[in-house]
């Protein structure tokens, strides 16, 4: 009952995780028993803790998800979709070797079961990617992020959501490779359609505003740089 009470409480809270913070020391209280009673209970807290970037807590339910979908002989999208965010937890803290192998196996899963076009593996594809980009391994993350852009595009559209995550994760790769001119282009439009469906002040807009911003004073364009900088302050 108490697990199923903060869960409820948690549920609503979608645009900010405020609430999250101020019911953590409640969540962290449940026995494992409670957050584990089954695979959407795992799921649900794992939605929390990752909300607020507690990578380990994170790790630890999607490892029990994955071993139970198992035992259960679940379908295979639900063990590939539990990998995929196995291998983004691990990135993000910090265990790249097990995030690369990870991502690498579940793409080639996703594209020997559906092709590389498959929504869900150009998802994988852009995981790994990232993955890679974090390893310092940037010719082939810019390779496999080119791809995914092209594909987004192409089952999507330019303003898509997608396409437009996709086309700022390309930017800051170009941006680690030197390639500031491309970059450049690339974030302005990220910007403009940020703008467009979020508005200015938006995280995400405030954030391409940054990178756009790092960019531009990266290539000596200080006057608008700081401008962008001021905005996004």
């Amino acid at each position: 009952m108490a697990s199923q009470l903060l869960l409820g409480a948690t549920r609503h809270s979608n645009e900010s995780n405020a609430q999250y913070w101020q019911l953590l020391s409640h969540i962290d209280a449940l026995p494992w028993s409670l957050k584990t009673a089954s695979i959407a209970h795992a799921l649900a807290f794992y939605e929390i803790y990752d909300s607020l970037g507690i990578w380990k807590a994170c790790h630890k339910l999607l490892q029990f998800a994955l071993s139970t979908v198992k035992e259960m002989d679940g379908h295979q999208s639900d063990s590939l979709w539990i990998m995929l965010r196995i291998a983004e937890v691990a990135r993000l803290d910090g265990g790249l070797q097990e995030a690369e192998q990870l991502g690498q196996e579940v793409l080639d899963m996703y594209i020997e079961l559906h092709g590389r076009r498959h929504p869900a593996a150009v998802t994988a594809m852009g995981e790994l990617a990232t993955t890679l980009w974090a390893c310092g391994q940037l010719d082939e993350a810019e390779k496999l992020e080119r791809e995914v852009l092209d594909m987004r595009i192409e089952l999507h559209g330019r303003r898509h959501p997608d396409t437009v995550r996709a086309m700022g994760e390309l930017a800051v790769i170009l941006w680690a490779r030197g390639q500031l001119d491309e970059a450049e282009k690339l974030e302005r439009e990220v910007l403009d359609m940020r703008i467009e469906l979020h508005g200015r002040r938006h995280p995400d807009t405030i954030t391409a505003m940054g990178n756009l911003a790092s960019t531009l004073r990266a290539r000596g364009k200080l006057e608008e740089a700081a401008a962008l900088e001021r905005e996004s302050a």
